[in-house]
């Protein structure tokens, strides 16, 4: 049974889509990198959302008479940091410590922020917050 070849010009309909989808990855990457994290107070609430292109993206409200806990904790983390050799080449092994976060919880949401923050930003965080929320 002969192999049929591909007709010609067939890779052009092919390549457009992985170029999409390459550019896609990329600005996404590049919306993470320089997006921040921004917290406002808006009629009762606390309003934490992602700044990027001077645009406020993915906004969640947590009402402040819900909040039930702030508190400094260790991220979750998804993985046991296991460690695989294949001949002579180790790969994986704990990581470094992570950082700490803020945890703001109600019953309804749950944010986590401030893991890039050193410490002293994180710890003026975590006491900033009660007050915000109290007012």
């Amino acid at each position: 049974m002969p192999v049929k070849e591909n007709p010609p010009g067939a890779a052009w309909v092919v390549v457009p889509v992985f170029a999409a989808a390459g550019l896609g990855i990329m600005a996404l990457g590049a919306f993470v990198m320089f997006a921040r994290d921004v917290i406002r107070e808006e009629s009762g609430a606390l309003v934490f959302s992602s700044e990027a292109l001077g645009r406020h993206w993915l906004p969640r409200r947590i009402e402040k008479r819900e909040v039930e806990e702030i508190t400094l904790r260790d991220p979750t983390r998804l993985s046991g940091g296991s460690t695989v050799r294949v001949g002579g080449i180790t790969a994986g092994g704990r990581a470094a410590a992570p950082r700490q976060e803020v945890l703001v919880r109600s019953d309804r949401a749950a944010r986590r922020i401030g893991g890039e923050l050193n410490e002293a930003e994180r710890e003026w965080l975590r006491n900033t917050l009660p007050a915000m929320t109290a007012g």
